[in-house]
């Protein structure tokens, strides 16, 4: 079985692969749309699996982003998750980042 680290990593490089966005780029405080919605499907995915928001902020720092807040974290699942309900392409997608876990 995977540890967490392992399994935040991954899914990490398949939301680059994805996205088009750096690992630098969503583990940063970037407000630019595009690199908001990696974040977004980052954070939904590691939910999903099972990580709680702390233990995501704590893998986010580990990677280098030591800015990062427990409430960032909250911020980026609540808005992930309406997104979902809201758009196809994005359920598509966090499906798919989830399958390959």
């Amino acid at each position: 079985m995977l540890r967490k680290s392992e399994k935040f990593n991954r899914i990490l490089s398949h939301v680059c692969d994805v996205t088009g966005e750096t690992k630098q780029d969503i583990l940063s405080s970037s407000k630019l749309i595009d690199v908001c919605m990696a974040r977004n499907l980052l954070f939904l995915s590691c939910k999903r699996i099972g990580m709680r928001p702390i233990t995501i902020q704590q893998l986010c720092k580990k990677q280098g982003w030591q800015s990062v807040g427990h409430s960032t974290v909250l911020k980026n699942i609540t808005k992930a998750k309406d997104l979902e309900e809201k758009n196809e392409e994005f359920k598509s997608v966090l499906h798919e980042i989830i399958q390959s876990i």
